[in-house]
């Protein structure tokens, strides 16, 4: 049972604003479920690193524990009881519960990680301002605390299916929290048959042990994911290593700029790292947003995965989340004001309003999953819609322009039936046909708007392309004009 203290830390919760009776009540009921969720508790909150709990506002994270207030941020709507009375997120939900509190409990190490990189960062912005080999240090710290999270929660569920069957199968698990479980188990054949994945050494209880070949195993499992399967940051386009690396980045920028003062009129010395090995990608890093300081300015950078380095720059983005490569102050503000909420402008539009550029992909895709509802004998409702907009996201992230089919998948040796639905253009027999797909449960249950900021984020970075595709044309063209200059 939670001790006395833990008792008055999750007791706050309900004193939170907008937290209801049924919030709280789902939230007791999922702690007392889980015995293993109220040692971890009673451990993080002895330990002094958990002093509460309060909503979640960011649609991208099932939730989040911040080490500066010590608070765990839960999503409300994880909270809610579905249409028959049940708490159908409960599973997610503990899996959840376990993954932060093990955050909470990790974060003494993950301080002394980044402490560490800040004293490195003083010697090699006096020497050669490179920050690779010590941005990997954080990152791997970065990962083993996410590691390490992950099997807080798989145990977190284990114990709830536990309270209800003592003798559970890794089936029981996985269907209890199956959006989570997919790292663990693989599921395959039809009927389905659940077998833990290779990598992985479980217990006889089926729960795992933090060894470090379980740690590394969830590494590569979680932490390594691409953009595509991860979905995590501002507007659900980042993978970790770019959700983590906006730190490394700002850190190493204001202590390069803090020992290397540049004079006036004379070029700031770049950092150097190595984007290729530490895994950075320059947009989805300002995207996530950077953090300069107080000297705001754009910071040189010089990535040495290539030969010669290539020269970058790093804009401070932490308010904006914009990806400018460079741009002027001019349009930057213009670009802002466009974006300004306050600005007076018309409410805009979304895909299934006429008006929106992708608005005939959105009717293409929108009678598709009607189709699939009728030979399904269901009729069109709320999960029609947000399977609707995930599709229109994944197919506009795939480079389709139109979409003639949505179908799911056949049952294979590997996949039962309906696990993964299918946006396809061209007829469904020609081999030359374009197809994209995504986890059947993910398109379901993405919420329509965070599918609507994933569109809006595709369409702008799609457009920067194009517009950098026309910028590079248009001066090859003119060097071709001109021809070489020739010195004498």
């Amino acid at each position: 049972m939670l001790s006395q203290e833990a008792s008055a830390v999750v007791a706050s919760f309900g004193q939170q604003p907008g937290v209801t009776r049924e919030h709280l009540d789902n939230f007791n009921r999922v702690l007392n479920d889980s015995p293993e969720l109220t040692r971890q508790i009673n451990d993080a909150v002895q330990k002094k690193v958990l002093k509460g709990f309060a909503p979640l506002n960011d649609p991208h994270a099932g939730g989040t524990y911040d080490p500066r207030d010590q608070e765990i941020h839960l999503p409300l709507a994880a909270l809610v009881n579905d249409a028959n009375g049940k708490h159908a997120a409960a599973g997610d939900l503990t899996f959840v519960l376990g993954h932060e509190i093990q955050h909470s409990l990790y974060s003494p190490t993950a301080a002394l990680a980044r402490e560490q990189f800040k004293t490195e960062a003083i010697k090699i912005a006096r020497s050669t301002h490179d920050y690779t080999a010590a941005g990997e240090k954080v990152l791997a710290s970065n990962r083993a605390d996410e590691a390490t999270a992950e099997i807080a929660g798989w145990n977190a569920i284990v114990s709830a299916v536990k309270s209800r069957n003592p003798n559970p199968t890794l089936e029981d698990v996985y269907l209890f929290a199956d959006g989570r479980a997919r790292d663990f188990v693989t599921r395959s054949g039809y009927p389905s048959v659940y077998t833990p994945k290779a990598n992985l050494t479980f217990n006889s209880d089926l729960t795992l042990s933090p060894t470090a070949g379980n740690v590394e195993a969830m590494g590569v499992n979680y932490f390594d994911k691409s953009v595509k399967d991860t979905r995590i940051g501002h507007a659900g386009q980042s993978d970790y290593v770019n959700h983590y690396g906006p730190w490394v980045v700002g850190t190493a920028a204001i202590y390069e700029r803090h020992y290397n003062k540049s004079k006036p009129g004379e070029p700031e010395q770049p950092m150097i790292l190595d984007m290729q090995r530490l895994g950075f990608n320059e947009e989805i890093l300002e995207h996530n947003g950077i953090d300069l300081g107080s000297d705001t300015r754009p910071m040189p950078y010089l990535d040495s995965s290539t030969q010669p380095p290539t020269p970058g720059l790093f804009q401070h983005s932490k308010d904006t989340h914009l990806h400018v490569s460079p741009i002027s102050a001019q349009a930057l503000e213009q670009e802002l004001r466009e974006r300004d909420p306050q600005s007076p402008r018309p409410p805009a539009q979304t895909p299934s309003q006429p008006g929106h550029p992708d608005h005939a992909l959105y009717q293409q895709i929108k009678s598709g999953v009607m189709q699939l509802d009728a030979q399904h004998g269901r009729e069109w409702d709320g999960a029609s819609q947000r399977m609707t907009a995930s599709l229109l996201a994944l197919a506009k992230e795939e480079g389709l322009s139109r979409v003639d089919h949505v179908v799911l998948n056949n049952p294979t040796g590997q996949l039962a039936g309906g696990e993964k639905v299918f946006v396809v253009q061209g007829a469904l027999n020609d081999p030359a046909h374009q197809r994209a797909h995504m986890p059947t449960v993910d398109a379901v249950q993405a919420p329509e708007n965070q599918s609507f900021d994933r569109l809006q984020a595709i369409n702008q970075t799609q457009a920067q392309a194009r517009e950098q595709q026309q910028a590079l044309e248009q001066s090859q063209q003119a060097v071709t004009q001109t021809g070489p200059s020739i010195a004498r």
